[in-house]
């Protein structure tokens, strides 16, 4: 039995289409989390509220933003459409973290 190349094509281009629409929806969740995070730490910190401030810091480096990145670096490039605007949004959401916690007010 031979092996129709459309058939193979097609199925080819759903899985093409299938990892693409994944990692972009990954992508977005991580960008959400990573975006409200900033928010609650950039309220902490205009609400002087040191005191827990640097746990909360650690706490989002380590649970959402590191790992929003290091899916973006590892399969960002799976999806061309959105992979350029996810980069833009990590490079920003780096400097904005350094900035809100390592820069004094």
């Amino acid at each position: 039995m031979a092996i129709n190349p459309l058939n193979l094509a097609g199925g080819a281009l759903y899985l093409a289409t299938y990892a693409m629409e994944a990692v972009g929806f990954t992508e977005f969740i991580y960008e959400e989390a990573a975006q409200q995070g900033l928010r609650v730490l950039r309220q902490m910190k205009k609400k002087k509220g040191q005191k827990h401030l640097v746990y909360m810091a650690k706490k989002f480096r380590e649970n959402v933003i590191t790992p929003g990145w290091i899916f973006h670096v590892n399969f960002g490039g799976l999806n061309p459409y959105t992979n350029p605007g996810f980069e833009a949004f990590y490079t920003k959401a780096w400097r904005e973290f350094d900035e809100i916690v390592f820069l004094p007010e």
